[in-house]
């Protein structure tokens, strides 16, 4: 999962981005709050996009045949192995 998508690995990596900028006490709550104001819009968003992707493959399903949707179904199961099935995340470029 994207970190952007949840909530806590969103806290994590905004609390490692302040120890790695140094931030003291007074900037840090200032962010948090930050965060804690645009956590649900974030939230909404990814809600949001979510649904827009469960369209767009309902919509590309229709074009397929059955066999190519089965396909498909297996490809999908195959990605919690990896992005290309081997097993090994690739790198995004």
């Amino acid at each position: 999962m994207h970190q952007w998508r949840d909530p806590e690995a969103r806290r994590t990596h905004l609390k490692a981005l302040a120890d790695q900028l140094g931030l003291n006490s007074e900037q840090r709550e200032k962010i948090k709050k930050i965060h804690e104001e645009y956590d649900p819009k974030v939230q909404k968003t990814v809600a949001q996009l979510r649904e827009v992707h469960r369209q767009e493959h309902q919509a590309m399903e229709k074009v397929l045949t059955a066999d190519q949707r089965s396909k498909l179904q297996e490809l999908r199961r195959g990605r919690g192995r990896g992005r290309d099935g081997s097993g090994t995340k690739e790198k995004d470029s």
